[in-house]
């Protein structure tokens, strides 16, 4: 359909300099306008991809009992993934430490050598 209005656009213009200008001015805010779309397309496709791996079935199955015990689940993930980030990184510092202090006897018979 692009093409043919392109056809007939171009007819158009041969006929008027000022219609011409108009009708590249529509052209470029199709192309604009195509452009959003299709960056709105995409943005929508991953939206709806994303729904579509959630453990939620859809509307129909979401009661407010449903609602809480998502929710209570998505809390329950979140503070064990807070959980696990603090405990690797105290043993992160629990084995500097103990390097500290393996390498600190090192260097004491270094200097008393």
């Amino acid at each position: 359909m692009l093409h043919y209005l392109g056809r007939s656009i171009s007819s158009i213009s041969m006929n008027s300099p000022r219609a011409a200008s108009e009708i590249s001015n529509l052209k470029s805010q199709i192309s604009n306008l195509m452009s959003q779309c299709e960056s709105i397309s995409r943005q929508l496709h991953g939206w709806a991809n994303s729904l579509q791996n959630t453990d939620i079935k859809g509307p129909r199955h979401l009661t407010d009992q449903n609602k809480q015990a998502y929710h209570n689940r998505k809390q329950a993930e979140a503070f064990w993934q807070q959980n696990r980030q603090a405990v690797e990184a105290q043993q992160e510092r629990r084995l500097r430490e103990q390097r500290k202090a393996q390498e600190r006897p090192q260097d004491q018979q270094s200097d008393g050598s």
